[in-house]
């Protein structure tokens, strides 16, 4: 996991979303498709992609969190790619604290929110970028991450985006979502809490 070390310092406006830098955490404010045209543009690639903690919390019991992810390619007028995923489904005690996209491209502002006018109703709290070296020359590592208040979801979230001059893209582990690392479930038994740290979820990234 890549974390952002600046303070809060982007800020999210209507009628243009975010520009996300290395080091950045802002609040988004969401978009529309009205108010930035080019988020118009043909879908090329949509799936539904479940996902489940493997592992059982304790003693055979039924998995801590499972549900489906909708993963999304949108190619606009210019023929650049904007990558979009929400969750649409979410079976759980617990709510989704962040969701992580990772994957590898060339360095530069990025442009990152939340579509007001697709599915769903939860909304990010803030977005934060992270970026590290990569082993590939002119390219680094970029985690994007989305947080979500500790209560009241998210299920189902907004679709959530980043937009990118990439002109083809690749399906990989490049989501990952984050949960409590240990809610204990009984204070007399100090083995008695589930437990779901991060749930590893296939999406759409960039292929350069």
């Amino acid at each position: 996991m890549i974390v952002g070390s600046t303070p809060l310092r982007s800020h999210g406006y209507e009628e243009d979303d975010m520009i996300v830098n290395c080091g950045d955490t802002g609040i988004p404010a969401g978009t529309t498709a009205i108010t930035i045209p080019t988020l118009t543009g043909e879908v090329i690639a949509d799936e539904l992609v479940p996902f489940g903690d493997t592992e059982s919390p304790r003693r055979g019991e039924p998995i801590a969190a499972k549900g489906t992810v909708q993963i999304r390619v949108v190619r606009t007028e210019l023929g650049t790619l904007d990558f979009y995923c929400r969750i649409t489904a979410l079976n759980s005690r617990f709510p989704v604290k962040h969701i992580e996209w990772n994957w590898e491209g060339p360095p530069g502002p990025l442009h990152a929110d939340y579509a007001l006018d697709g599915l769903g109703h939860a909304n990010p709290s803030s977005v934060s970028r992270g970026c590290a070296r990569s082993a590939t020359p002119g390219q680094e590592l970029t985690a994007l991450t989305f947080a979500f208040p500790d209560r009241g979801g998210p299920a189902p979230t907004r679709f959530l985006y980043f937009r990118t001059d990439a002109r083809d893209f690749q399906r990989a582990a490049a989501l990952s979502l984050v949960g409590p690392e240990a809610v204990i479930t009984d204070p007399t038994d100090p083995i008695g809490y589930d437990e779901w740290s991060v749930i590893g979820v296939d999406a759409f990234v960039p292929r350069y």
